[in-house]
């Protein structure tokens, strides 16, 4: 009784059996040209996939902000990033310093 759909999934599927995993699929698509990469991660130092993909992301971007290699003025959709190749290799870059795995997938025109 009280049960919530948290505790019930957790006492089904509890971390210890199944660690945590993150695979996601970033697509964007500009002009007639897609782009696609797909990111792996895993349960680290009690660290979770989730959190350290989004963390680590976060933290490359505040650095090349800080570093002024992004320096447009105004306010822009995180997307934005994805104009600048070198901004995007920098970021990919970083999170394979942490162990994060991104694999750039073909490109697609059409």
């Amino acid at each position: 009784a009280g049960d919530t759909t948290a505790d019930t999934i957790g006492k089904k599927f509890a971390g210890v059996t199944h660690p945590d995993f993150l695979v996601l699929r970033i697509e964007c698509k500009k002009g007639d040209q897609k782009l696609a990469w797909r990111m792996y991660d895993h349960v680290t130092a009690g660290e979770s996939a989730m959190s350290r993909t989004t963390g680590y992301t976060t933290a490359a971007v505040a650095m090349l902000l800080a570093q002024k290699k992004f320096a447009e003025p105004g306010v822009h959709a995180p997307e934005k990033l994805g104009d600048y190749k070198s901004l995007v290799d920098a970021v990919i870059s970083d999170l394979a310093e942490r162990g994060v795995k991104v694999e750039e997938l073909a490109a697609e025109n059409g």
